[in-house]
């Protein structure tokens, strides 16, 4: 049996285009680059990821995660096991 496999092309070795659909201005009532936000707009309604190490529980962090950046809610939307990623 004879495989034929393709000859794979590095994704830097694709020459590829832009392709621009239309060049418009957007208006302020939709909102602003990330780059202009305040942090108090960066932390309105936003994720922050915290690679939690082995001692406090993610109740304790997203208490201090409250307390230090001074949001009204903080919380947490799960726990991983620590040794399923430690290699």
């Amino acid at each position: 049996m004879v495989i034929h496999v393709p000859k794979l092309i590095p994704p830097g070795g694709v020459k590829r285009k832009v392709v621009v659909k239309s060049e418009d201005e957007t208006s302020e009532e939709y909102g602003k680059r990330p780059s202009e936000r305040s942090v108090e707009e960066l932390l309105d309604g936003c994720f922050v990821n915290i690679d939690k190490p082995a001692g406090p529980t993610s109740h304790e962090v997203s208490s201090w995660v409250r307390r230090i950046l001074g949001c009204s809610k903080t919380g947490h939307a799960g726990t991983l096991e620590p040794f399923l990623f430690r290699f």
